[in-house]
This record gives C-alpha cells, sequence and structure tokens, in this order.
C-alpha cells in the first residue's frame, strides 16, 4: 500500500496529518480503547478476492481512500436528509482536514455497535454523546475530542511536529497530494456511504440482513454463528465494493491512486485455539499473523521516535570527511529527476 497523507497538508485545529497505513489503523484502534479488531488492505476490489482473503468474521466496515478528484469525490447517490436517516446511524460533517482518517474510522467503529462490538469506555461515551447530536454538530464534536486528537497526534510523522514548531518550514518541503476517506457500513439490510464531506450519509444499496447480529447495542439475542457470519459479511462488502468501483470508474481517464482497507476481527485469538488443538494450517496462519503484527509494531515505533538528531549528527560526520557537498548535489540531482519524470507523466 502507498503511504498518504490525511487530506489537508498542514496541521488544523490541534490535528496532524497521519499515514494511512494498515498498521497505524490498528495500533490506533487498540490505543482508543477497542479490542479484537484489526485493519487490512483489500488489493483486489472483486468479489473474489474478498472471499479468497478469508478475513476474520465480522468485517465492521470498508474504507475507501483515495487521492482528492471531484469525480471520485461525487456522492454515489443523493445525501439522506435528516429525516431519512436511520436513527441509530452515526454519521458526521468533516469540520477538521487533518482529522478525516480519524473520523472514517470511527465512522465503522462507532456504527458498528449496533452489531455487538465493544467499544472502550473512551469510545462507548463518545458515541453516546455524539448519538444525540445532529451531524455537524457530530462534526464539532471530534474536532474538540482531546484524548481522540492525542492517539491520532501520536501517530503523525515527525515532519508535523516539525512545521508545528516552525511553520517557515513548510515552504522548504514538497508539497504532499491531498488525500480523502470515504466509509462504508452495513445496517438494517442497506450498505451506507458515510462521507464528511457531504451532508449525510448515502444508501448505495441493500442485501438480505436476516443473519446481522442484534440491531441495537443493549440487544441480549445470541450473535450468529461464524457460517452465517461469513455469508452477511459477503453479501453486505459485496455492495460496498460495487459502489467503490462504480466510483473508480467514473475517473477511469484521470490519475487514480487509491486504497480500501477493510475493519475487521482480529483472527488471532480464534487461531490459538484451533492451533493448541493441533490445527496446523491454524498455525502456520498464526505464525503470519503474529509476524504481521510485530513488522506493524517496529514501524510505529519508528514513526514515533525522534530521529532528528541522529540525522544532524550524521551530516555532521559526512561533513567531518568531506562529504556533504558530493552527498548534497546527488540529493539535488535526483530530486530534480524526479521532479523532471513528474512534469512528464503529468
Amino acid at each position: 500500500m502507498a503511504s498518504s497523507v490525511d487530506d489537508g497538508a498542514d496541521s488544523e485545529g490541534g490535528w496532524c496529518t497521519i499515514e494511512s497505513d494498515p498498521g497505524v489503523f490498528t495500533a490506533m484502534i487498540t490505543e482508543l480503547g477497542v479490542k479484537g479488531v484489526q485493519v487490512d488492505e483489500l488489493v483486489d476490489l472483486s468479489e473474489e478476492a474478498f472471499v479468497a482473503a478469508n478475513l476474520a468474521c465480522p468485517v465492521f466496515g470498508l474504507i475507501f481512500l483515495f487521492k482528492y478528484d471531484q469525480v471520485l469525490a461525487a456522492p454515489a447517490s443523493e445525501p439522506l436528509s435528516t429525516a431519512e436517516t436511520p436513527h441509530h446511524l452515526i454519521f458526521s460533517r468533516q469540520v477538521i482536514r487533518n482529522a478525516c482518517a480519524t473520523q472514517a474510522l470511527l465512522a465503522v467503529l462507532l456504527n458498528a455497535r449496533q452489531r455487538g462490538l465493544q467499544l472502550g469506555p473512551l469510545l462507548t461515551e463518545y458515541a453516546e454523546f455524539a448519538q444525540a447530536l445532529d451531524a455537524e454538530t457530530r462534526g464539532e464534536l471530534l474536532a474538540n475530542a482531546r484524548d481522540i486528537c492525542a492517539v491520532h497526534n501520536s501517530f503523525s510523522p515527525l515532519r508535523g511536529i516539525l512545521l508545528e514548531e516552525d511553520p517557515s518550514l513548510r515552504n522548504l518541503l514538497p508539497r504532499e497530494d491531498v488525500f480523502h476517506y470515504v466509509s462504508y457500513v452495513p445496517l438494517g439490510g442497506k450498505v451506507y456511504e458515510l462521507d464528511g464531506l457531504q451532508t449525510g450519509p448515502s444508501a448505495v444499496g441493500t442485501f438480505d440482513a436476516s443473519l446481522l447480529a442484534p440491531g441495537t447495542p443493549d440487544s441480549k439475542q445470541q450473535l450468529p454463528t461464524a457460517e452465517a457470519q461469513h455469508h452477511n459479511d459477503l453479501a453486505w462488502v459485496c455492495v460496498a465494493l460495487r459502489a467503490v468501483r462504480q466510483r473508480i470508474s467514473r475517473a477511469s481517464n484521470q490519475e487514480l491512486r487509491f486504497s480500501v482497507l477493510v475493519v475487521h476481527r482480529d483472527p488471532r485469538p480464534e487461531l490459538q485455539v484451533r492451533a493448541s488443538g493441533g490445527d496446523q494450517v491454524a498455525a502456520s496462519l498464526l505464525a503470519q499473523e503474529e509476524a504481521k503484527h510485530a513488522r506493524w509494531q517496529l514501524d510505529t515505533t519508528l514513526r514515533r521516535m525522534d530521529l532528528v538528531p541522529l540525522a544532524i549528527r550524521l551530516l555532521i560526520l559526512f561533513a567531518d570527511h568531506g562529504h556533504f557537498v558530493e552527498l548534497l548535489e546527488e540529493a539535488k540531482r535526483k530530486r530534480e529527476q524526479q521532479v523532471a519524470n513528474h512534469a512528464e507523466h503529468s
């Protein structure tokens, strides 16, 4: 997956840009207090590829990330009015640009309460308060949610921190592309597109919801079996993927940079149980998952490290040994070549 930044080139309202990486999103979910949920990238948008990916159920939502384009950003259908929006569907307008990634993630998590997901103290309180508000006020609520903002900013690259300390550095850095996030969630037999730039959610299709988990967070009904849950996930995800493909087809003549992230249950607990019972396939899959999470943890640790003192020390050493000017000229040549290549293909 190509790393990208949230849609906004600077820190706004105290929110910094973050990378749209599955490992970042998974760690963020955990630090927000939600357990047993992870994010993976769906590299193929076909229904067959989703089935082959064999992701752990339930799938709580999809997040469509794309380089902002007016054609791609157009909603699938006319946004619903407040009166038309289901009471239990939590939709928020986008108020802070740099919070767009976290807003898309929250759109999935908050609405997953309808399917029995336990959000933890922080997001449960936030969801209960947000439920009674209109979409615009919910956007303001997120903009002022200091605890959520602190978690979000903890994943911001050091670049954002430096710009906070010295905004004049902005002109020395290459301008980043603007990216936008749209969430897709199931509710009551319909799939909804949640785009904070719109006035309301859009219904993009229907599916058989007879096997859905309880319709209210406090329901005591038994959750569906694994087989039924997989059938249900396949039904609604196919509707969402079709909506994403339709968006992409509208911009087929333009540069396309996008990714689809899947928010779903962490498969490791179930794999651990199966592996302990002698299931060799489960043991192999568990090893792959553990290795992936270890890579994510290392990447997250490196993102949070202040490597500026190390970089400065290396530059001093290069200068002391007479290599600084040579390396600087080489870097300039590479940058000029990158600019020329970009201009040639744009």
